[in-house]
């Protein structure tokens, strides 16, 4: 290209030393290029402006693609981010790791309360289309059911779900509230807080747990002096209304306070909050350049509102990888030892085999982005990835599969 350039401004420049050394044969004496010189200059500077153009445009194209893969990239880290966060806490309870000694207060079922619902701390809903969920997508948090959420305007549009993308649900204790000081059996506790805590409000839904034993409530009556509050359980109405006493899924009930115990808690009780984490995907809050839907990864926290994640999620489907356990039980010991049998497989929700514990999750996305350009405008770049995580707060028995 350079070349060009040189050759042709040397050869006008030729032509014109030719024209100072060579006398005009013109009438008038006059001297100048000729016709047919003109015209070669002419022609080389558009075939030089040609190909910078389309060397220009060639890297247009490429500075686009570039971008598009770079903001791809960044949108799959982001999404490992926040699904992994998710999924590490799925299960955790401190170091108690039975659900079965979890007292419930709250009034009711574990199907009416899918915002804190323990007792699944994973929860697949696979998409069969036509707006066909199994199970019945009727057990998440949705607007249609008012009555099922904490806050009422806080739940999932329906309409709004992407027509072929699963949906998933991991749950687990969220930010710790405080350290147990002290609980009395007149239906109050005192804990104490400091800067990394997240202090309860009226209200909220907690869970206290030491190692052996849970107790799952709705907060009422918050007092702080400095660094320690007081705090009750009143009985209340309604679903997330306290009943007098808490209840296991094996109907064994509470003896002291929160406590299934005659002791009580440990001291080295933990209050935290309730979490479960629904990712979904849906239309986004933006429309494309052209006015099209666009799709985004979601994620509703708890009683908050759904959350926008990630713009240009267009699908997303998820597996669970299953092992089979037996329990082998020492007869010196009273303690049940599960021991797993290795993974069997990857399977949808619906098809989880019986008698087999969820010990993995496997997602697959595919994604896209809007900056890549091509000649005829903006164009979508597409990518597909997929994310497994191991659950590792989860025992055998807490997932077991019942048919």
């Amino acid at each position: 290209m350079f070349e060009l350039l040189i050759f042709s401004n040397a050869y006008l420049y030729s032509l014109k030393l030719k024209s100072t050394q060579t006398p005009c044969l013109c009438q008038q004496r006059v001297c100048g290029f000729s016709l047919v010189e003109m015209l070669i200059a002419l022609s080389l500077g558009l075939l030089i402006i040609a190909a910078l153009g389309q060397i220009f445009s060639t890297t247009i194209r490429n500075h686009g693609r570039t971008l598009a893969t770079a903001s791809l990239q960044e949108n799959m880290r982001l999404i490992d981010a926040f699904v992994g966060r998710a999924a590490d806490r799925a299960g955790y309870l401190g170091c108690l790791g039975n659900r079965g000694n979890i007292a419930k207060f709250l009034r009711g079922s574990w199907r009416d309360l899918p915002e804190y619902d323990l007792s699944q701390p994973v929860a697949g809903f696979e998409n069969l289309g036509n707006g066909r969920f199994s199970p019945s997508i009727e057990n998440l948090p949705l607007t249609s059911n008012r009555q099922r959420l904490h806050k009422p305007n806080n739940g999932i549009r329906q309409s709004l779900l992407a027509p072929t993308s699963d949906v998933l649900v991991l749950r687990g204790m969220g930010e710790i509230g405080g350290a147990l000081r002290h609980l009395s059996d007149e239906r109050m506790l005192m804990f104490e807080v400091s800067d990394h805590h997240l202090e309860p409000d009226n209200g909220d839904v907690l869970v206290i747990t030491d190692c052996h034993q849970g107790a799952l409530f709705s907060a009422s009556t918050l007092r702080r002096s400095g660094s320690m509050v007081s705090m009750g359980w009143e009985e209340s109405s309604g679903l997330f209304g306290n009943l007098a006493f808490g209840v296991t899924d094996a109907g064994e009930q509470t003896l002291v306070g929160l406590s299934l115990s005659q002791h009580g808690f440990a001291p080295s009780s933990i209050l935290a909050h309730v979490v479960s984490t629904v990712f979904f995907v849906g239309q986004s809050q933006a429309v494309g350049a052209e006015g099209q839907t666009l799709y985004s990864l979601w994620q509703k926290d708890g009683s908050a509102r759904p959350t926008e994640l990630v713009r240009g999620v267009k699908d997303m489907q998820v597996l669970y990888g299953v092992k089979r356990a037996g329990v082998s039980v020492d007869v010196s010991d009273e303690t049940q030892l599960f021991v797993e049998q290795g993974v069997i497989g990857y399977y949808q929700w619906d098809q989880i085999p019986a008698e087999t514990v969820v010990a993995s999750i496997w997602l697959s996305f595919v994604i896209e982005s809007s900056i890549d350009l091509d000649e005829g405008g903006g164009s979508a770049t597409l990518r597909s990835f997929s994310l497994t995580y191991v659950l590792k707060n989860l025992r055998p028995r807490v997932l077991e599969v019942s048919r």
